[in-house]
């Protein structure tokens, strides 16, 4: 649904998210930008969780546009706030990441903060989709923008929160329970049933397994940049699992799945909806970086064209060469790759030839360099919470 230009903007920001400088961009880049063109704008800040889906409600409109300043969390507050409010598809917002990884950024190649409001003045905007996801137990129902992670992914994203009060950070429990499950893969997978419903079929394709890693996205994962209208789950069962040193190259930066998960992960599968059935335990899943509890069955559809974002009109096929960045492929991603066609229009992130004898063993610096940031690190926080 294509939107007419707002009258008036809102910059709804998280001022300590990531490096904490939103508020100091808004002031002396972005606002004098917008007033230069003769734009409206104000700016309000976040006080505590839950307070930007409050802001989306009541600035929110056909005449107010949004500008969301922070990390995933901030810009997914604001699009419950537009969705219990029923304005989504009636709101046009602006998204200045300003997160850890901003994935979302770099996979649709969304404007930065002096772009943004050359964009707002022409009106060029995208209409994007969105990822509905449920459980059976009502302890989760929402939309994803991102990406729903499942076995590995929610690891590390249960590890911020468990690290978030400590003095070692967040992101310290983020590479400590990556390092921990890329060691010890067992403590990372997941039993259960995969159901996926390709476009247009009602029997479902089944996989029932012990998956490592299970990836739902909008993504594509030939290139890592946002599709117009596909939702892919990408799969790595355990018995797949390509190594220790392998998968932390994966997450080493830029992670890999910023220029997609062909290289890593063993099928990929586009769908329009899917469940997940889990046979021991709950599940625990990564919604778009936050981590979530819920019941046994985990349900996920996709919606098209669900909100309108100021981006340029045309849909990415390559991310930008700072998060492009090709790793060898593994044994089953390589498999794919030869029993696949590679759709048509499509770019796919490969590593030269030339580049795959030396790149094979650069995991392996990670073993030894994790395991020596793991330790110290350990040792240092040990040291701490021992003194009197």
């Amino acid at each position: 649904m294509s939107l007419p230009a707002p009258k008036k903007w809102v910059i709804i920001c998280c001022p300590v998210s990531g490096k904490k400088n939103g508020v100091q961009l808004m002031e002396e880049i972005f606002i004098p930008k917008m007033k230069g063109y003769n734009i409206d704008v104000d700016m309000v800040l976040t006080k505590d969780v839950g307070h930007a889906t409050e802001l989306a409600k009541e600035y929110g409109s056909e005449e107010t546009g949004l500008v969301i300043v922070g990390g995933d969390g901030t810009i997914h507050e604001c699009l419950d706030g537009l969705l219990e409010s029923n304005k989504l598809n009636k709101v046009m917002l602006g998204l200045l990441s300003q997160g850890t990884i901003n994935g979302y950024y770099h996979s649709g190649r969304l404007p930065d903060v002096a772009s943004l409001p050359d964009l707002i003045k022409k009106n060029s905007h995208r209409c994007q989709p969105l990822m509905k996801i449920s459980d059976d137990m009502g302890q989760i129902s929402t939309m994803c923008f991102e990406a729903i992670y499942m076995g590995l992914g929610y690891v590390p994203a249960r590890g911020a929160q468990e690290w978030r009060k400590t003095p070692l950070g967040p992101f310290f429990g983020i590479i400590y329970n990556i390092f921990k499950g890329c060691l010890f893969p067992k403590t990372a997978a997941i039993k259960g049933k995969l159901s996926l419903y390709k476009k247009g079929e009602t029997e479902p394709l089944l996989i029932e397994d012990e998956f490592f890693w299970i990836v739902i996205t909008q993504r594509s994962p030939y290139s890592g940049t946002i599709t117009e209208n596909e939702m892919w789950v990408s799969y790595l069962r355990l018995k797949n699992f390509p190594g220790f040193s392998r998968m932390m190259d994966c997450f080493s930066p830029p992670m890999e799945h910023m220029s997609g998960l062909i290289n890593i992960m063993e099928d990929h599968v586009c769908v329009d909806r899917f469940t997940f059935e889990q046979t021991e335990g709950n599940i625990g899943v990564c919604l778009d970086g936050d981590p979530m509890d819920g019941g046994k069955v985990l349900s996920g559809r996709h919606i098209p064209k669900a909100w309108n974002i100021v981006a340029d009109r045309e849909f990415p096929k390559r991310v930008a060469n700072e998060v492009y960045k090709p790793r060898p492929p593994t044994a089953c991603a390589e498999k794919f790759v030869q029993e696949h066609e590679l759709p048509k229009g499509v770019e796919m992130t490969t590593l030269p030839a030339s580049e795959l004898e030396n790149k094979a063993g650069s995991g392996l610096r990670y073993l030894f360099l994790g395991a020596m940031i793991v330790a110290g690190i350990s040792a240092a926080y040990l040291a701490y919470t021992s003194q009197d």
